[in-house]
């Protein structure tokens, strides 16, 4: 399983960031900025400090933002897990067809990108479907479930 998020503090510029450094790197990139800005505590419109950026980067991503907001069933002062093939399928922007055997994650995985959904985008819809109502019983009785942290 993967592990939590952990804080990262890079001891160049002694800043907190708690988005694991690849993810945020690409993120800065991505914005054409430097770590040099962001120590200047300079960030990309429309963010004006390091939470908001890094929340922007936690809210794109379904797994850090289930890292972040969602915690283990059994055991609730866990941060939510994955498996790490679970992570590059919640990760997959296209349609997702599950086609695999009993026990292997499909329900917390379809649970995560539907909770995603509905608290990051503004009217968020998706399709979720299965050939008998029980398994969709199934993910919505873990939705209920599921504590979420905002």
């Amino acid at each position: 399983m993967t592990t939590d998020l952990v804080e990262f503090t890079p001891s160049d510029l002694k800043k907190g960031i708690v988005v694991p450094e690849q993810i945020f790197d690409a993120w800065l990139e991505r914005f054409n900025w430097s770590w040099h800005q962001v120590t200047r505590s300079e960030f990309p419109s429309p963010f004006t400090s390091l939470e908001q950026f890094q929340y922007a980067c936690i809210c794109v991503d379904p797994v850090l933002w289930a890292w972040a907001h969602l915690k283990e069933p059994d055991h609730p002062e866990q941060p939510y897990k994955f498996f790490d093939y679970q992570e590059e399928s919640v990760r997959y922007g296209g349609h997702t067809l599950h086609e695999t055997a009993s026990e292997v994650g499909k329900s917390r995985e379809i649970m995560v990108y539907c909770l995603w959904k509905a608290f990051t985008v503004h009217q968020g819809s998706g399709l979720v479907a299965a050939p008998q109502t029980i398994y969709l019983m199934e993910i919505i009785l873990a939705c209920r479930q599921t504590r979420v942290r905002l």
